[in-house]
């Protein structure tokens, strides 16, 4: 009983760390490829869970599909599954996990292959080809966009079906994400009660439904989309690749859809894999977002233990051009400490373990290949999600709080009229915050930003001269 509670307290980053210094203490030509394995599970797994404690055939697949989705062939996988399973093995034989049979069970299916990779499977030109037909079909003629339109609205609304899309009224529209609604408006007539002019009124359900899957399958033949089944089989196809671009793990898919779709790299599950998704809305918007815009973020990753910032540039500046840097955003502040009968000043990480980092969604998951060995990144729905995205209102307040600034914050919105010399300025933040005083001068500085210098007056009276960063002020007579 004592040892089920205390392997019941085991979490990811003691497991990985048990398989660090495993590999460590390995030597031979078997250690690059045990190191290798190694990176690409890191890059996988949050060190914050417990998932490796009793790793289920779904979290085992998940990761197989992750090395699918980096160019890696079924041989490969399946001797990567070999290493995990040893480094597992080991760390049972030291007491610290109980043994599985689940890495032996998921490799089989692998090596039978026809079970984990289905022969029809979406590629990145295919995904490609039907974004670019999403984004210009507002060009084409209204009676051959509207059916692209429709099938682009039930991957943006995640997977709603054809007919209640055709069935949207004037009054639907508010409800809708702007997205969507910017979509429907296009079709809106005065005289017409329904968006799309479908003959709604005098048509059945299922003629509805027919009419709609015939003239839609007609018109993406035409534009050369691939088709896997049935037209909804095919917006769920689509659907979970752009999922999977933002994160979502096929077992993710699975609970979201209910099913795996045809052209997901997953087996046929007799049952329902572990996990659920917390924020269903969270994952929707961030496929639409990703599927149509696919803009650049700020996102956050967490170190792991005993890695610096410093440890992360380096590897990054070792990518080389071809590789896309995201900007990284690692605040600090300048710290007084005594040593001895000196007193030094440090820099030292406002959150020492959390690295902000700018980068479109799709390109986390070809990121963390890479440095995922070094951090992880956030996901929505507690982990179980897609890729976080943090909100630029959100951001902004952060970079305010604490008083340091990323190169894309906006002072203020155009037109703002700039203070000059003389003008009351109130200070936001900082140790001056409430405070109101005098503009001196105004400075312009090597990095992004403006600094204001200005003469405050305290409540006793004493007179200060400061510079204080424009964007944590405004004028005084402004509420």
């Amino acid at each position: 009983m004592n040892q089920f509670v205390e392997i019941e307290q085991i979490t990811n980053n003691e497991i990985l760390e048990f398989f660090r210094c495993r590999i460590e203490s390995l030597s031979g030509s078997s250690v690059k490829e045990y190191y290798k394995s190694f990176v690409y599970l890191t890059s996988f797994i949050p060190d914050n869970g417990s998932s490796l404690v009793r790793p289920s055939e779904a979290l085992v697949e998940d990761w197989c599909f992750y090395l699918f989705n980096a160019g890696m062939t079924s041989k490969t996988v399946a001797h990567y599954i070999d290493i995990l399973s040893a480094l597992y093995s080991a760390a049972v034989s030291e007491g610290l996990l109980e043994s599985t049979d689940v890495f032996r069970i998921v490799k089989a299916r692998i090596k039978s292959g026809a079970r984990i990779r289905p022969l029809k499977m979406l590629c990145e030109d295919e995904y490609v080809r039907l974004h670019n037909l999403a984004c210009i079909s507002h060009r084409l003629p209204k009676d051959l966009a509207m059916y692209i339109d429709i099938f682009v609205i039930s991957i943006l609304s995640g997977c709603r079906s054809l007919t209640e899309i055709a069935a949207f009224k004037k009054d639907d529209i508010k409800y809708q994400s702007l997205q969507i609604a910017s979509i429907l408006e296009r079709y809106c007539e005065t005289s017409r009660k329904y968006v799309f002019p479908l003959s709604q009124s005098v048509r059945t359900p299922r003629q509805l439904e027919r009419e709609l899957e015939s003239r839609i399958v007609s018109v993406l033949d035409s534009r050369g989309i691939r088709m896997f089944g049935s037209i909804m089989d095919t917006v769920l196809c689509y659907w979970a690749y752009a999922a999977m671009k933002c994160g979502l793990s096929p077992s993710g898919i699975y609970a979201f859809l209910g099913k795996y779709p045809q052209a997901l790299p997953a087996r046929k599950m007799k049952s329902c894999p572990d996990g659920s998704i917390a924020d269903r809305e969270a994952v929707v918007k961030s496929v639409a977002d990703t599927f149509l815009a696919n803009p650049l973020n700020w996102h956050a990753m967490k170190l792991r233990p005993r890695v610096s910032i410093e440890d992360v540039e380096k590897r990054l500046k070792h990518l080389g051009k071809d590789f896309h840097t995201p900007e990284l955003f690692y605040p600090s502040h300048e710290i007084a400490r005594r040593i001895g009968k000196k007193t030094r000043f440090i820099e030292e990480p406002i959150i020492p373990d959390i690295v902000f980092f700018k980068s479109r969604v799709t390109d986390i998951y070809p990121l963390f290949l890479k440095i995922g060995d070094l951090a992880w990144c956030y996901r929505s729905g507690g982990g179980t999600g897609t890729y976080a995205a943090i909100s630029r209102e959100a951001m902004e307040c952060f970079q305010r709080t604490i008083g340091h600034f990323t190169s894309d914050y906006e002072v203020g919105a155009i037109g703002t009229i700039q203070p000059k010399p003389g003008d009351k300025i109130k200070v936001l933040d900082g140790l001056f915050a409430g405070s109101e005083g005098e503009l001196l001068k105004v400075e312009e500085t090597c990095e992004v930003g403006v600094i204001y210098r200005l003469r405050l007056i305290d409540g006793q009276g004493v007179e200060w001269k400061i510079g204080i960063d424009s964007r944590l002020t405004q004028s005084a007579g402004i509420s």
